[in-house]
């Protein structure tokens, strides 16, 4: 009874106090606004990640776009051609949920599905096969049902340039099927070269003296289409996934002409007129597979076959007053590969991998017209390797060894070549807004098969040339160095630093020829090669992410030896800005014109700067965008290059399409079907094979 008072008094006592707090202390007030801001990047030992916002995915017409949008600092989106490097030039691997993705398949992407993007300097998983510089697109998959996306551009004041596609998904159980059909349509009278060149002669008495060949265009075409298709079929349970994917490309440029006025000086011929014509067709069949295996105790294994199968033919014919040159190619390849990795995983951390790889290409090449002759090339390889990694957020290191074997055949002559190659990377990371990164890779240089032709072909009037079948693979060694901090979530910084050296490379040399009436250009062995470029990309993201600005400044240090014994160090500058203004959003890109010297000859290539301007509209998955590119430009020319020899000098002017004003329109929709929950990667246009025609 006493508890039952006490317990009384003390309600009584505590509903006076509420009451009072009520009244006076705890009266009702206006709180300030309270915004809780995530942190979208984040870095640690391993690479960078990176989940994109919804107005980046909303606003973004493909996975490219994406990329570029995002304005991610460790790569580099090409205003010309959409090509994604690191910042200092080298490949980047693009992969979709874990498996490799071709330029159709990022066209084809529906962004609204993508969750992160991931950024590897050298990653752990075995299904990047050993590959260094990976981006991988984590998307949304679908349990059943699936998306089609259409997507239209157009580019005006250029002539005809067009590009359309239709990419379909459907999933159902635990099967995925993919489909591509896409066309891309070019036709303009821009398209040529300008060659101003300097041959050292024998004259009509003996002596050595310079004759300079004027080739100037005055009209020309060039027409191109592309028919890519591609389908794929994928499976996937636990512990076991499939994907198989079977394309056929048509590609033809029926018009590749120019005419004009040809001079020589002194005039060892009179003024005259000139034609050049290269027409050519080709038609591929691919296939391509990816199988991915879980075993019991942590071992993983992934295979992936590959085969193709090409038709080319080639058609170059010059003529002149005092020449006809005919060129006719025909050639099939047939070629086909096999890589497999595996994985064990010992005691969390320790990561030991296996890889094992071979190929085989056959190239059957039959020339007519001016020289009737035939190559039957053959290449085949083969090797292994052995890595050891340890993988944690803090550091990683791993240790790659490994031994590639080459053989190549050429007609009767054959060369087989045995070399080991090693790479090695370290990653250090304090915490998730400092990362530091260092990569070493030893190699050698691989080479294109249409230089190993021994046959001799003509050129114009004065030079003719040939390729090397006796040419040996080239060391390479290159070094990197980069380092991130996110010092908050608007705001980071990458500075970056890489040395790349090849030693005994192969480049052009031009000898006498046709007793000192002509020249021959060939390849051989000769001088190193040196490049360093060190830079920083920043990046801002403003006024809660609306506005975004990046800005990338380079400088480059070329050094070449021997025959073409020269140094170039040129400066390179990038920036971007994107404003986002409810279902708007505009955009600004400029890229400093490139300069670089070229690793395999003394050739200087300049090409010209890169303005951009765009405006677009996004709603749901509906994106309509136009844009505006170089405004204040009306030449024609597109790029330069030129180098300088003991006996021929050359200065080309290349004119085109890439750096004149146009303006652009694009639009892509996409309607979807069914149910997300898992989703597995898109599917579309595979890379055609090589070619051996001698160019």
């Amino acid at each position: 009874m006493k508890l039952f008072y006490i317990c009384a008094i003390l309600t009584w006592m505590g509903t006076g106090v509420l009451h009072s707090q009520t009244n006076d202390s705890i009266a009702p007030r206006h709180l300030d606004e309270v915004v809780v801001k995530a942190n979208l990047n984040r870095t640690d030992a391993g690479g960078v990640y990176f989940i994109p916002s919804s107005k980046q995915k909303s606003t973004a017409q493909n996975g490219v776009d994406l990329l570029r949008r995002m304005a991610i600092p460790q790569i580099k989106v090409s205003l010309a051609d959409d090509n994604v490097t690191t910042n200092t030039g080298e490949t980047i691997s693009i992969y979709i949920n874990y498996t490799k993705a071709s330029a159709e398949e990022l066209e084809g992407l529906r962004t609204s599905d993508v969750r992160k993007i991931e950024y590897y300097y050298s990653p752990s998983d075995q299904r990047f096969m050993g590959e260094r510089n990976v981006v991988n697109i984590i998307v949304q998959p679908y349990v059943y049902g699936g998306y089609t996306k259409l997507s239209l551009g157009e580019k005006f004041f250029i002539g005809l340039s067009s590009t359309a596609s239709v990419y379909s998904k459907f999933t159902y159980k635990k099967m995925t099927y993919d489909i591509f059909v896409g066309s891309r349509n070019f036709n303009n009278h821009h398209i040529a070269n300008e060659n101003e060149s300097q041959y050292l002669l024998t004259d009509v008495e003996n002596s050595r003296s310079w004759i300079n060949r004027l080739q100037t265009p005055e009209a020309s075409r060039y027409t191109q289409n592309i028919l890519p298709m591609s389908f794929r079929a994928s499976y996937s349970k636990r512990g076991f996934q499939m994907k198989n994917t079977v394309a056929f490309t048509f590609q033809e440029t029926p018009h590749s002409s120019a005419e004009g006025l040809l001079h020589f000086s002194p005039k060892i011929f009179l003024p005259q007129n000139y034609s050049s014509t290269n027409s050519s067709m080709a038609r591929t069949v691919s296939y391509n597979g990816n199988f991915n295996f879980n075993l019991p105790n942590q071992y993983y294994l992934t295979i992936t076959p590959k085969a193709s199968y090409s038709h080319n033919n080639q058609n170059y014919c010059y003529t002149s007053d005092e020449s006809i040159i005919n060129n006719i190619a025909k050639e099939d390849c047939y070629a086909a590969s096999v890589m497999a990795m595996g994985r064990k995983i010992l005691a969390d951390v320790h990561y030991l991998f296996i890889r094992g790889f071979s190929g085989h290409s056959n190239y059957k090449v039959d020339y007519s017209g001016t020289t009737v002759s035939s190559d039957r090339i053959k290449e085949s390889y083969g090797g292994a390797s052995i890595q050891y990694g340890y993988y944690t957020d803090r550091i990683t290191a791993d240790l790659l060894l490994g031994i590639r074997g080459e053989r190549n055949a050429t007609n009767t002559e054959s060369e087989t070549e045995v070399y080991p190659f090693a790479s090695a990377n370290f990653g250090w990371s304090p915490n998730q807004k400092h990362s530091l990164n260092i990569s070493l890779s030893y190699s050698k240089e691989p080479m294109n098969a249409n230089i190993k032709s021994p046959n001799i072909l003509q050129e114009n009037e004065l030079m003719y040339y040939c390729g090397n079948p006796n040419l040996k693979y080239s060391p390479n060694f290159m070094a990197n160095l980069g380092y991130n901090w996110i010092p908050n979530s608007w705001l980071q910084f990458s500075p970056f630093a890489q040395f790349y050296g090849i030693f005994d490379r192969y480049v052009p040399i031009y000898t006498p020829y046709k007793d000192g009436d002509a020249i021959l250009r060939h390849y051989e062995n000769d001088g190193n090669h040196y490049r360093t470029q060190i830079g920083v990309a920043v990046t801002a993201n403003l006024l809660n992410g609306n506005l975004q600005l990046q800005i990338m400044p380079s400088q480059f240090l070329y050094k070449s030896t021997g025959y073409y014994d020269m140094t170039y160090n040129p400066f390179a500058l990038s920036c971007s800005a994107i404003y986002y203004i409810g279902n708007f959003y505009f955009s600004g890109f400029y890229e400093m014109k490139n300069r670089t010297l070229w690793t395999n000859s003394g050739t200087i290539y300049k090409d010209r700067s890169q303005l951009q301007f765009s405006a677009g509209w996004s709603k749901s998955d509906l994106n309509i965008r136009i844009g505006i590119s170089n405004p204040f430009r009306t030449s024609w020319v597109s790029a330069t290059k030129e180098f300088a020899t003991p006996i021929y000098k050359e200065f080309v002017t290349s004119f085109g399409t890439t750096a004149h004003f146009n303006l652009n329109f694009s639009v892509t929709y996409t309607f979807g079907y069914g149910k997300k929950v898992s989703r597995n990667n898109e599917v579309g246009e595979q890379q055609n094979s090589t070619s051996a025609i001698l160019k």
